[in-house]
């Protein structure tokens, strides 16, 4: 045990800086606030792009902003903590406890907040956003008063910090909205951008209520009362920039947003698709450890630095309020280097973490071996930055690896890192402080250098976890596999991804309309025809340019304007189809797509309906964009104009069940594969093009799955061939594709849903287990036991697979046009 264990009533030391003047400090936060103020109000008037990114800065921005104002609450009280201890006769942890005490009240403001999410309509959610700000600045001035009036108690002020931490907890409703609104490659930005402002916040609060100290030249056994004008400058100064940020959020933030609060599976997390569960669940856990890690280092350096300033350099409140305050503003300019140096790509984040965990090491390695106070703060310079840092890398990577519809969506990780931070507060404030007054400031050094050893094995256990995804997507049912396209310069144009050359197609004309560029049919278009042929290359969810040559014209397209989003971390470019617009009532479809390799190939576009010279050709963006909201792409309000407009354009992942039920054949292929992992109960089966089937007559619009015969059949003639599943008829919802020929070669998707009751007419039993009913389901009507069938059902490639190809043979003649039941095949239990 260290020999000179702390006891604060010994404690009388002057303050070595003679200073102390309220005038330099409250200006200086004053300055620092309005500067990062009205940058945030800059970006939001005027439009920034960096890297192809605009909206999604500005969210960050506001979410940095309440960010700072949380963390000048929290830290307000750090260099006074020693002093208001002493009358409830605490010693270093008790200290440490109150600093952490508002960890308390954090965790039940996130619970509020998770709950606000979830229950509140937009309007009371935008509401609920600003307040926790206004409330800070109360709380701070309420805080400052009662320090002024010479009387505070130990059960008041921990009722403070507790308040102040509930309201620090609510304002997560902000974060929720702000990781909505930010795209996936972009989380790592805006988690290092909001914790590095929170870091400025913290060095902020030090330098507000360090002018609260004693008098210059006095000890600490002066009583602590500040001056009324202390009191009065700190609280305008606090209330100012509380007032300024609840300001900028009102005018930036809509009043009602369509998309506040909505989850399950209108969530903005976007799924990586190369995470499995297994790895999904080892990442998230594994970075919110890192994320722990780092937080309690930083929180343990918040309070035990000013408490070995204070032992060991005998500093006043004045001095510590400065040197702390100093230390940890300058996180912010970190914050902003290693967002500089991820937005030049010169590094990526793992590179980077290594060399900001190998400084965070050197700064534990000086605290180790030096003494003096210049020392020990120039180690918190490289300890704290680097793992606040190191911390918003983790929290981005644990968003990035988010999955909607489940625990792992954005709003819960948010929530499992806030309980994080809040535990980390409550308990590593304390042990640092407890781990100095017993074991010195070595002691507290090795503890730092065991944290930093701990990240860097998290840090690498989670590389070697991501490194497993392969870059080859598979999407289960239809054993359909893309590779990204290779971003290289083989075009030899360093300005752009991809260079597209394309000659003239002679139906169409690209064309300026309402919405932009377009393409305009040149010449009368029949109903199925053909209009050409567009090629498509995969390429990674990441922004950049392509250069697109159409004959003697360049148009330079930007990857997130003018691709569209199959899925997690796939967007697909297209060469003259960029340009083709939305509407929610098209007059094209894509067909017949052709795959030349893994990462590239070309599609038919054929016309829904008849089409006229001078009319826009127009597709549904919903079919083959998987997810405009979350990249800040949707289109609301709709301008297409049809009498079928939806009103916004967000993507099919927004689809309730019963909407996209009806629609799934039309779906895209990647889409629809991603679309079925999110609805397990949902099973799809593909007919393909048939021409032996012809579809039964409907009087109603929703259309019956075919049991005609599209033309005469002999008997033992193939009628048709397709596949088969096994389904569970008390719970999964059957729809298969059965298309429709337009014309020569032009079949249009179709899709039919099947009713419980069509549904066991087309399938047989397998199995009977438990409450269990599996059924082999084939799409045809199957004949009732006893009855003579019209064809039978043969299984002619037989696999350990749940989806097998059958082939249906005629048993007798059938005609044109006649209704035939089938002979369900001999089925057995495997």
């Amino acid at each position: 045990m260290r020999a000179d264990r702390l006891d604060l009533d010994s404690l009388d030391h002057p303050d070595p800086t003679k200073g102390g003047n309220t005038a330099v400090a409250v200006p200086m936060v004053v300055i620092i606030s309005s500067v990062v103020l009205a940058f945030e109000v800059l970006v939001l008037m005027h439009s920034v792009t960096i890297r192809g990114v605009s909206s999604s800065w500005a969210y960050q921005l506001l979410g940095a902003g309440v960010s700072l104002v949380a963390a000048v609450q929290y830290s307000f009280v750090i260099p006074m903590s020693y002093d208001l201890s002493r009358s409830a006769g605490g010693g270093a942890a008790a200290s440490g406890f109150f600093i952490g005490s508002n960890g308390i009240g954090l965790i039940v403001g996130i619970c509020f907040s998770r709950l606000a999410w979830h229950v509140m309509s937009p309007s009371q959610i935008h509401a609920a956003i600003v307040l926790p700000v206004i409330a800070n600045a109360g709380l701070v001035v309420a805080l400052a008063s009662l320090l002024a009036s010479g009387t505070p108690t130990q059960l008041m002020l921990l009722g403070l910090r507790i308040a102040m931490g509930f309201f620090e907890g609510a304002g997560q409703l902000m974060q929720f909205l702000v990781r909505q609104k930010t795209p996936a490659h972009e989380q790592v930005r805006a988690a290092v951008l909001e914790y590095s402002a929170y870091a400025l916040g913290m060095g902020l609060g030090p330098l507000l209520s360090s002018q609260f100290g004693a008098e210059p030249g006095m000890g600490y056994k002066t009583p602590l009362q500040p001056s009324t004008a202390a009191v009065s400058a700190v609280s305008a100064a606090v209330a100012f920039l509380c007032v300024c940020m609840a300001a900028v959020l009102v005018l930036a933030i809509p009043s009602s947003p369509k998309d506040f609060g909505r989850e399950n599976a209108s969530e903005a997390g976007a799924e990586d698709a190369a995470f499995n569960r297994s790895n999904r669940a080892a990442v998230v856990f594994l970075c919110l450890v890192l994320f722990s890690l780092c937080f309690g280092a930083c929180a343990s350096v918040e309070a035990t630095t000013a408490l070995l300033l204070e032992v060991d350099g005998g500093w006043g409140y004045h001095a510590i309020g400065r040197g702390i305050g100093a230390v940890l503003a300058g996180t912010a300019v970190t914050g902003a280097g290693l967002m500089a140096i991820q937005e030049s790509g010169l590094v990526d984040d793992a590179v980077a973490t290594w060399v900001m965990l190998m400084v965070a090491a050197a700064g534990a390695v000086l605290l180790l071996r030096t003494h003096g106070m210049s020392a020990a703060l120039a180690a918190d310079f490289l300890i704290y930055p680097t793992l606040v840092c190191v911390a918003g890398v983790g929290e981005g990577t644990a968003i990035e690896a988010s999955s909607p519809m489940s625990v792992f969506s954005q709003p819960n990780i948010l929530v499992m890192s806030s309980f994080a931070d809040a535990a980390t507060r409550v308990f590593f404030t304390p042990l640092g402080r407890y781990v100095f007054d017993v074991g010195g400031r070595t002691g507290y050094a090795y503890m730092l250098l065991m944290i930093v050893a701990v990240i860097a094995v998290a840090d690498v256990l989670i590389r070697l976890l991501r490194g497993m995804a392969s870059s080859e997507i598979s999407y289960g049912y239809d054993k359909l596999h893309v590779k990204l396209g290779a971003q290289g310069q083989a075009e030899k144009r360093p300005d752009f991804i991809k260079v597209l050359d394309v000659p003239l197609i002679e139906k169409v004309e690209v064309r300026d309309t309402d919405c932009g560029k377009g393409l305009v049919a040149a010449q009368p278009i029949r109903q199925g025809e053909l209009i050409y042929r567009a090629k498509f290359h995969f390429l990674p969810d990441l922004p950049g340019k392509v250069l697109l040559q159409y004959g003697s014209v360049e148009y330079v397209l930007d990857v997130f304007t003018h691709t569209s989003l199959l899925g997690p971390n796939i967007r697909e470019m297209s060469d003259v189809d960029s340009f083709t617009n939305h509407s929610c009532e098209p007059n094209i479809f894509y067909a017949s797509t052709e795959f030349w390799n893994e990462s590239s190939g070309d599609y038919g576009v054929y016309a829904l309906k008849n089409i006229s010279p001078g009319t826009e050709l127009t597709a549904d963006y919903e079919l083959f964009d998987i997810d405009l909201q979350t990249v800040g792409m949707d289109l609301s309000p709709c301008r297409c104009g049809s009498s079928t407009c939806r009103g916004s354009i967000r993507g099919c992942k927004y689809w309730p069940l019963e909407v996209l039920l009806p629609r799934l054949a039309e779906v895209e292929p990647i889409p629809r594969a991603y679309l079925l992992q999110q609805h397990p109960t949902v099973q799809f089966l593909d007919f393909g093009k048939s021409t032996g089937l012809g579809a039964a007559p409907s009087e109603s619009e929703k259309p019956r799955w075919p049991i005609t015969a599209a033309c005469d059949f002999e008997p033992g003639a193939v009628i048709c061939e397709g596949k088969s599943c096994v389904v569970d008829c008390h719970v999964c919802h059957m729809v298969v594709n059965f298309p429709v020929q337009l014309g020569p070669e032009c079949w249009l998707p179709r899709t039919v849903v099947f009713a419980k009751e069509d549904l066991l007419k087309a399938s047989a039993p397998v199995g009977v287990g438990g409450q269990r009913e599996e059924r082999r389901f084939f799409g045809l009507d199957l004949a009732a036991n006893g009855q003579e069938a019209d064809a039978e059902i043969r299984m002619i490639s037989p696999t350990e697979e749940a989806t097998e190809t059958f082939q249906v043979r005629s048993r007798v003649r059938i005609r044109a046009g006649q209704a035939f039941t089938c002979s369900a095949p001999c089925l057995h239990i495997s």
